[in-house]
């Protein structure tokens, strides 16, 4: 279960469905539910659906935490947030969250798992991550720190764009790929410190960074050696 201040959402499968809604009716006395299928995107069909009915804003202030019955056999919470069963991907998060520090056996942020957590203010992604997913920070428009551990290889395309209030980010050495407008639109970002070697990157992977001046990198890393701009941004060697 979902649990929201104005309304119950069901986690479950098309099979199992009607069992559950008409269980839970009998045993709850609610007189309606919403249910979606594990084959999309989360995220995505919640937000979309809030938003075509009407319910967005108001649902998206009363959403405090996710509550996963300890019998699902696909999903657990962990802290309010939304996991795989395994604790392997982490799938969605509350929009009222402040801070979240993301469950140490997560090896995968799903696309859009932390999109739109509008009051998130401080992101700690743990060591053991290697995947930040397709819009998975994606409009957490209060996020001032993001701590990215030295285990992540891909960012994803605009994994954190418009993350208005971003001042500062460090991409650790063995990140190799990075997606178009990762952190595209974070308007207040004036610091990005490279730590190793230039990864493969879409274009305008800074796009409307206006404050962001330089990037920093190390001047011992040879794929920068002779290179005095990157993404149309200067750089800044830094010795170690």
């Amino acid at each position: 279960l979902l649990t929201l201040t104005l309304l119950t959402i069901f986690i479950t499968t098309p099979a199992f469905a009607t069992q559950t809604v008409k269980k839970y009716i009998k045993n709850n006395g609610s007189k309606q539910l919403y249910y979606f299928s594990l084959e999309f995107l989360m995220g995505r069909m919640l937000r979309n659906n809030l938003m075509s009915s009407g319910y967005y804003e108001v649902v998206k202030e009363g959403l405090k935490e996710i509550n996963v019955d300890p019998k699902n056999k696909w999903f657990t919470s962990v802290g309010g947030a939304l996991y795989t069963k395994d604790l392997t991907e982490m799938v969605a998060c509350p929009n009222a969250l402040t801070s979240l520090t993301i469950h140490p056996s997560v090896k995968k942020l799903r696309a859009a798992a932390i999109i739109s957590c509008g009051k998130l203010e401080s992101l700690i992604i743990p060591e053991g991550v290697t995947d930040i997913g397709w819009q998975a920070v994606k409009d957490c428009c209060s996020l001032k720190s993001v701590t990215i551990p030295s285990t992540v290889r891909s960012i994803a395309e605009i994994a954190f764009f418009n993350c208005r209030n971003l001042t500062s980010v460090t991409i650790p050495a063995n990140v190799t790929s990075i997606g178009a407008r990762a952190f595209g639109n974070c308007v207040e970002l004036t610091s990005v410190t490279m730590l190793g070697e230039c990864p493969t990157a879409k274009n305008e992977i800074f796009k409307d960074c206006g404050k962001l001046k330089a990037i920093h990198v190390p001047a011992n890393a040879k794929s920068w050696a002779g290179m005095k701009e990157w993404q149309g941004i200067p750089l800044v060697f830094d010795a170690k």
